[in-house]
């Protein structure tokens, strides 16, 4: 409880200034990376199936092969409560004299939001050793198919040319349920704040970066040749990059893919309240914020994630 005992500096007036402890808080990255929505139910969940194979070749009289859809994975996404709150003695309220104690709710309300982030984050973060709805993790190299094939959307390469080539490709090679190839032609990075320069290097160069950022001036060989005074053929895939702080591995990266189907999603049942009251015994109020949420992913193919180790 805040009590005047506790912090008696705000009762007498002569402070030059406070320091309140919550500056600029960055927040909003969850809403550009994750699909935002709302929901007015316990849980929601996402289902898939598997769309029709080729077309095997008909005779003339022959009697046409009929097929069945397969179905897929299912997602939930059960809606956790998060709560926080404090509680201020009436005199702590009465004596305040630089208004600090009213600033307490804007604060609470930084939390909540700062909480959401977190809690994104770590979709990506535990991505690569916690399960997915296939047995798999998030990033792997081994999620399977319903035609019996399997996807790859995880590599292990520093963030440079070289690193984001190898994610590209992956994100290039990979196939639907039916073992289709997919159509992945917009994506970009995220990044941990380490990484950014790199990042900025690669998607701003005019001219083709370094294949090893250690190493000005590399060039590389192979299928994927190029001169150091090439045009850098990166932008053409990934237009931006996005410095998510609430990252806290400061190697791994992610190649966040444009599928045109659901992937990660974030559901608010219920955004942050704020509630207070008066506790008639202690003579005291208590404020208190609440929000209902849940995040994940319901389609790997969303992301390449990089686990640097």
């Amino acid at each position: 409880m805040l009590t005047s005992a506790a912090f008696r500096e705000l009762l007498t007036a002569g402070l030059n200034d406070i320091f309140d402890g919550t500056y600029k808080v960055a927040t909003g990255y969850a809403d550009k990376i994750f699909k935002a929505m709302s929901s007015s139910r316990a849980y929601e969940e996402d289902w898939g199936y598997g769309p029709f194979g080729l077309a095997p070749e008909k005779g003339e009289v022959a009697q046409v092969q009929y097929q069945d859809p397969t179905a897929g994975n299912k997602v939930t996404y059960t809606h956790a409560l998060y709560a926080l709150g404090y509680i201020v003695s009436r005199i702590m309220l009465e004596d305040d004299q630089y208004n600090q104690i009213n600033k307490l709710p804007a604060a609470l309300a930084r939390s909540m939001r700062v909480t959401r982030e977190v809690l994104a984050a770590a979709v990506f973060e535990d991505g690569f050793d916690t399960a997915w709805v296939d047995g798999q993790y998030l990033f792997s190299a081994s999620h399977p198919r319903l035609d019996g094939g399997t996807n790859d959307n995880l590599i292990s390469v520093d963030l440079n040319a070289t690193g984001f080539a190898a994610a590209k490709l992956k994100a290039r090679r990979l196939k639907n349920e039916s073992g289709f190839p997919m159509q992945v032609l917009n994506m970009y990075l995220i990044v941990p704040p380490e990484l950014e320069d790199v990042a900025e290097r690669l998607i701003h160069s005019t001219l083709a970066p370094s294949w090893d950022i250690n190493t000005p001036g590399a060039g590389a060989a192979g299928n994927n040749a190029y001169a150091p005074n090439d045009i850098n053929v990166i932008p053409k895939w990934a237009k931006k990059y996005i410095t998510w702080p609430y990252l806290t591995d400061t190697d791994n990266w992610y190649l966040r893919l444009d599928t045109g189907e659901p992937d990660f999603k974030l559901y608010d049942r219920r955004k942050p309240t704020q509630e207070d009251e008066m506790d008639f015994d202690r003579s005291a109020m208590k404020y208190k914020s609440e929000m209902r949420m849940s995040v994940g992913c319901s389609d790997y193919r969303g992301g390449i994630g990089a686990g640097v180790t």
